[in-house]
């Protein structure tokens, strides 16, 4: 599942930037540009 630009979500809950692991165990993720125009994340990963 896409998640935002060059952030996808795998069914195996890693969420990845291209071909880099950004964290495992995620359920949810959300992406956006600030106002720099860098992608900010925020994801869930049950550890909380």
């Amino acid at each position: 599942m896409a998640v935002g630009t060059l952030l996808t979500l795998g069914a195996d809950g890693i969420l990845r930037k291209g071909t880099d692991t950004v964290a495992t165990g995620v359920t949810s993720a959300f992406a956006e540009v600030d106002k720099n125009n860098s992608t900010v994340v925020t994801w869930v990963d049950g550890t909380c």
